[in-house]
């Protein structure tokens, strides 16, 4: 099965236990991932299917499929 791209957006909470937030993303299916500390985002790849168990995870605000942006 594929993989989307998606940023995970944490909540001032998730941001103070930024590590805990992304042990439990990695448990709830997300892969590959990288993190900006500074804007509380953490990229990753998850099965469409194991999307919205992302969003249950405690500090998470939003998920969002990632863009790509290519220079012209």
């Amino acid at each position: 099965m594929s993989k989307l791209q998606v940023t995970v957006r944490v909540n001032e909470r998730g941001k103070a236990r930024l590590a805990d937030v992304i042990s439990r993303l990695k448990r709830a299916g997300l892969s590959n991932v990288s993190c900006s500390k500074r804007f509380g985002l953490i990229h990753g790849a998850v099965e469409a299917a194991k999307q919205d168990a992302l969003l249950k995870v405690e500090g998470v605000a939003s998920v969002r499929p990632s863009q790509e942006f290519k220079a012209l």
